[in-house]
């Protein structure tokens, strides 16, 4: 089963709504990718460059008010979002605005080196700030929405973590450890979900510990539950990648309401970058 790719939201109104933002948010992003690209080629002259700039001014907009309906469908199923929703919003309008606003003034100038190099580095900063709030979004949503399944925690991380580096990605690739020495366990929910979550932590424990590889290891604690735990360290497993992910001040407390949402408990140590994910014994696996 493919975890990597976009999530999919299920049928009903709000998830069609959903999909149907999510589809402003990949075209918008695109846009701004596009541009970002076309700034950085010396190819691409002044005139070229000022035609394609109202289409992206346009697309900021409407990406701010995907992300908008995006968050008030994940609050609507998990309240205590709340907070992370109003913050992601918070971020990407600031960012968005302070775009559109540069995109405005240098319309009405022209694009010489001294300004070229301005709005690329505006368009980086926006579109990096977003695709972390999109990746964010993506984990609340698919909490909220995903087809449970039965399913073993081990495949799902060697799923959730590829054995080479990702190609085709405009992120770059975290290397990481993965050790889960034949445990098994299952559980019923949704496998992207959990694949999303434990993504997500590998890239907030080298947020938190930079210039250490981590190791994610599947294990049981002395009561026979299985857990995940990330840490920093040396040592022998299989060699994994995973895309670097974003992580937003938000980040953390996003997590905390996933990994609750799923019945799991998650304790976080940002001194050592050590996350550790519990199974709870109302959901233990069968191991």
């Amino acid at each position: 089963m493919e975890y990597g790719q976009p999530p999919s939201w299920r049928p009903d109104v709000d998830q069609n709504r959903a999909e149907t933002y999510r589809g402003t948010v990949r075209d918008a992003l695109g846009g701004l990718r596009n541009l970002q690209q076309l700034l950085g080629s010396l190819r691409v002259g002044p005139r070229a460059l000022s035609s394609v700039l109202p289409d992206v001014r346009s697309g900021c907009h409407a990406l701010a008010e995907a992300i908008d309906g995006l968050s008030e469908l994940v609050v609507a199923k998990l309240p205590d979002a709340r907070q992370v929703a109003d913050d992601v919003r918070q971020l990407v309008h600031t960012r968005l605005d302070a775009l559109t606003q540069e995109i405005g003034s240098l319309e009405q100038q022209s694009l010489n080196a001294k300004n070229r190099l301005r709005l690329e580095e505006a368009v980086s900063s926006a579109t990096r700030d977003v695709e972390s709030v999109s990746d964010l979004v993506d984990v609340l949503g698919e909490v909220a929405w995903g087809r449970t399944m039965p399913l073993d925690i081990s495949e799902v991380a060697r799923e959730a973590f590829r054995s080479s580096e990702i190609p085709g990605t405009t992120q770059p690739g975290l290397r990481l450890i993965l050790r889960s020495d034949g445990v098994s366990g299952e559980l019923e929910l949704s496998p992207r979900a959990l694949a999303l979550l434990l993504q997500h932590l590998v890239c907030w424990s080298v947020e938190c510990q930079p210039h250490v590889t981590p190791i994610v290891e599947v294990g049981r604690t002395g009561s026979q539950l299985v857990e995940v735990t990330i840490r920093g360290g040396s040592g022998t497993g299989e060699v994994r990648w995973v895309v670097a992910r974003g992580v937003l001040p938000m980040s953390e407390q996003a997590l905390r309401i996933a990994a609750s949402a799923l019945n799991f408990e998650l304790v976080l140590d940002r001194a050592t970058g050590h996350a550790r994910l519990l199974f709870p014994a109302a959901s233990a696996p069968t191991l």
